[in-house]
């Protein structure tokens, strides 16, 4: 694996980890980076291409008051991070390196005890916010050892209605074209006494590659929005 990220805190600063590297060199930066950055690497493998769109159905059911909620969306992405969720052409979320920058800025990353998740080995590393204040808002990355694909996000959060929250997300992957990219994700939220709140069914289809997508066209559905960034 070979990255060169540029984060900037107080000062600028540059990482790079380089190939080959032994699982116990690798920092919880590096692990969280090439996460980060999966789907661009995938992209940049043979056949390579820069951007793709797929579609998106939604479905939520929200087990406290029976309520079932289906949403379609639309997903742009172009390497190396940039990201576009829209409903009804309109931004739900948007993702990019200067968002990253934002993020990382804002947490301590540790690395934990390496994990067997869904018969995949993962490494484990979590995200708690260095603001005290928001300590409760931390989350927990599983990522595949063989290709730093996410396996699974363990989000820790509160609400208006309830202060202990528990999300479990797990990611199913497809081979599209020879890529091998999201297919489905399925989400579930519990409050502290591990009662299912709601279950969130994410699933990815009709790939389309090669768009010639530019930062012009994300920037002209951002010029009038703030997108939230994504939960995981």
């Amino acid at each position: 694996m070979t990255r060169i990220l540029v984060l900037i805190f107080s000062s600028l600063l540059l990482f790079s980890v380089n190939s080959p590297a032994k699982a116990e060199d690798l920092s919880a930066l590096d692990i969280f980076d090439a996460m980060i950055h999966y789907e661009s690497d995938q992209l940049t493998t043979t056949p390579s291409t820069r951007d793709y769109h797929c579609s998106i159905l939604e479905t939520t059911v929200r087990t406290t008051v029976e309520a079932r909620e289906i949403t379609e969306k639309d997903l742009y992405f172009m390497a190396p991070t940039f990201q576009l969720q829209l409903v009804h052409d309109e931004p739900a979320f948007y993702f990019d390196d200067d968002l990253l920058i934002v993020l990382l800025e804002s947490i301590d990353l540790q690395k934990l005890r390496d994990e067997v998740v869904n018969d995949i080995p993962c490494y484990v590393i979590k995200s708690i916010p260095k603001d005290p204040a928001f300590a409760i808002y931390n989350r927990t990355y599983y990522v595949a050892m063989d290709d730093f694909r996410h396996v699974r996000t363990i989000a820790e959060h509160a609400n208006r209605d309830y202060d202990n929250l528990n999300t479990v997300i797990d990611y199913t992957y497809d081979t599209f074209e020879e890529f091998t990219l999201l297919s489905k994700t399925v989400s579930e939220t519990s409050d502290e006494n591990n009662n299912v709140l709601a279950t969130v069914t994410t699933e990815y289809s009709n790939y389309e590659f090669g768009l010639g997508l530019t930062v012009d066209f994300f920037a002209g559905y951002l010029q009038d929005s703030s997108p939230n960034l994504p939960l995981n």
